[in-house]
């Protein structure tokens, strides 16, 4: 089984994958490729649009690998490549994106939890995220979006890190 938690960045997927991996040891826990390309981003002087095109890349790639992989909690899916691609206005990596993500029968796949996570928290400057909560507001609005486009069925999960872990456990408890 696979867990993948979607929404805007900081409404706490890591975290929750986090104290998910406390509790169980039996799952891994990927966190997307994002994070370190934002890092080295300025270093090796990419645009955004190219660092965007990387991610999108590396995702994809990801989750060929991650389809043959059980017990893994991700926090980052071939549709954050969408949203993210479509938020920063690059519809040809869009598209790309809405391509690949129809040829691989993203949501068709029975072992995969899709969990929504709103956006509830502060932001928190990790020196890599976005800082803008307009911006947060506005890929939260597209995952949204996208939800309801690709007919996904989520489970939405809210409140303290507590309720979040326990409606989880729940949830997989239910689903095994």
């Amino acid at each position: 089984m696979k867990v993948v938690f979607i929404g805007s960045h900081g409404t706490g997927k890591t975290t929750l994958c986090r104290e998910m991996r406390k509790i169980d040891n039996n799952y891994k826990a990927n966190d997307g490729v994002s994070r370190p390309i934002k890092k080295c981003k300025d270093r090796i002087g990419l645009s955004s649009k190219d660092e965007q095109l990387i991610i999108n890349e590396l995702t994809f790639f990801n989750w060929e690998f991650y389809k043959t992989v059980d017990n893994i909690f991700l926090t980052r899916s071939p549709l954050d490549c969408e949203v993210y691609s479509r938020v920063f206005g690059w519809e040809d990596l869009a598209e790309e994106c809405e391509n690949r993500i129809r040829e691989i029968d993203l949501f068709n796949t029975e072992d995969v939890i899709w969990v929504y996570l709103p956006i509830e928290f502060e932001l928190d400057n990790d020196g890599v995220r976005f800082m803008d909560e307009e911006l947060q507001k506005s890929i939260d609005k597209e995952f949204k979006r996208l939800i309801k486009k690709y007919n996904i069925n989520v489970f939405k999960i809210q409140g303290s890190i507590e309720n979040r872990v326990n409606k989880l456990k729940q949830i997989i408890n239910n689903y095994e």
